[in-house]
């Protein structure tokens, strides 16, 4: 008796819904039904010719339904996955706006245009196993364009991440000897996995408590890691302050040949120093 009461006051409260929906719409001068199918009607006629969110368009010509390629929602869909993938690429957010042409300066043209051959060769076998070297003192904008590399890279679909060296050798670091801690071996796994992998001011020993306290050991640390890397035809980016010709006196003869033999150095000269500091004028005016 439980059910068939519950069921009987469930259908009297559906009828009680309908008489007051059908109340409500004969105010509005219209009938609930004729309503429904122009509203059915015209939710088809949307789906048929909706340019957004569907792969295909449905035409219908002389009686006969056929499909095209929806360009807009096909590139609507890839600015979403970029941007997705942007976000897990670890590059820095105030480079996701700054493109090639926002450049300051004509002194290292020569560099730029490299890269950006770099980039637009990205898919051809002669760029496969080419490392760059970006070298320039501080507000050269090697980040910059070390960015702008990787975001080209992750529009041609690859995975790409980018890290600040002082804090991709902090990582490293703690997993020397029998140390074993899962999160930060996810972390360097997220790393060497990517395609392309950026490492912004390596060698800055300014930068990390490690360069004072463990030189050799950090040193030693970026020559495993390097040849690991270079091993598995990963393509790699270093900024630095220092030439590669530095690197061999500072750093030993060891880390200097493997850089010196397997990337391309690109040196870039011109500051953005100044106009950056030009945005604060007048500010407190």
């Amino acid at each position: 008796m439980g059910k068939k009461k519950r069921l009987k006051e469930s259908i009297e409260l559906r009828d009680s819904i309908d008489e007051e929906m059908n109340a409500y719409f004969k105010s509005h001068g219209f009938d609930r039904e004729t309503w429904v199918k122009e509203y059915r009607k015209k939710k088809r006629e949307s789906n048929l010719g909706n340019k957004i969110k569907r792969p295909y368009i449905i035409e219908k010509r002389d009686g006969i339904f056929t499909a095209k390629r929806n360009e807009s929602y096909w590139k609507e869909m890839a600015e979403k996955r970029y941007n997705i993938l942007l976000a897990k690429s670890g590059i820095p957010k105030n480079y996701a706006d700054i493109e090639f042409e926002n450049y300051v300066g004509k002194e290292s043209t020569e560099s730029l245009n490299k890269c950006v051959q770099y980039v637009n060769g990205a898919n051809d076998e002669k760029f496969h196993n080419v490392n760059l070297y970006l070298v320039g003192t501080y507000g050269t904008q090697k980040t910059m364009i070390a960015c702008n590399i990787g975001k080209s890279f992750i529009r041609q679909g690859y995975k790409v991440q980018f890290s600040y060296a002082s804090e991709f050798i902090d990582l490293i670091m703690k997993t020397q000897g029998f140390n074993y801690i899962e999160e930060i071996e996810d972390k360097i796994k997220k790393i060497t996995g990517a395609d392309l992998i950026i490492i912004d001011d390596i060698f800055d020993q300014d930068k990390g408590t490690y360069w004072k306290n463990s030189p050799e050991l950090v040193i030693s640390a970026w020559d495993k890691f390097l040849r690991r890397i270079i091993s598995e035809d990963k393509r790699v980016i270093l900024t630095s302050n220092h030439g590669i010709e530095v690197i061999k006196t500072k750093f030993g003869r060891s880390l200097y040949h493997l850089i010196e033999r397997n990337f391309i150095s690109l040196s870039f000269h011109d500051s953005i120093s100044e106009t950056r500091k030009s945005r604060f004028k007048g500010l407190w005016e």
